[in-house]
């Protein structure tokens, strides 16, 4: 995967991952491996924690998976939730801060409003 800040396209390629005992499984996630491009929008999540490597590709992650075409609200809430409350004190003193907070915020609403799955509402 390409560093955010040298990019912004992503692939998320699964031929690397070891231990799949389901062909079915292997084959699904090979056919909805995607070029990601993340929105621009996004990058106050990544800015207010590129000094601490492990934050940016948690984060790289779940923009990965917040911009593909196939989106999992599932995890992008789960995901979106750990990032809110675990990282507040880091992006509460950052210029940014506010921007992240409206971004979490908004991509709550837009879970909201485009899943049906009951457990994305919970």
């Amino acid at each position: 995967m390409k560093n955010i800040a040298s990019g912004n396209t992503y692939s998320i390629r699964t031929a690397h991952i070891t231990g799949l005992k389901s062909k079915a499984l292997q084959v699904n996630l090979e056919e909805t491996d995607q070029i990601v491009t993340i929105d621009p929008k996004y990058l106050p999540l990544i800015e207010v924690v590129k000094a601490l490597p492990g934050l940016v590709q948690q984060t790289e992650w779940l923009l990965c998976e917040l911009n593909h075409p196939f989106k999992n609200w599932t995890y992008v809430i789960q995901e979106m939730r750990n990032y809110a409350l675990r990282n507040f004190s880091i992006y509460n003193e950052q210029p940014k801060g506010c921007q992240v907070i409206e971004i979490v915020l908004n991509e709550w609403l837009d879970a909201l409003r485009n899943s049906s799955d009951k457990s994305v509402h919970t």
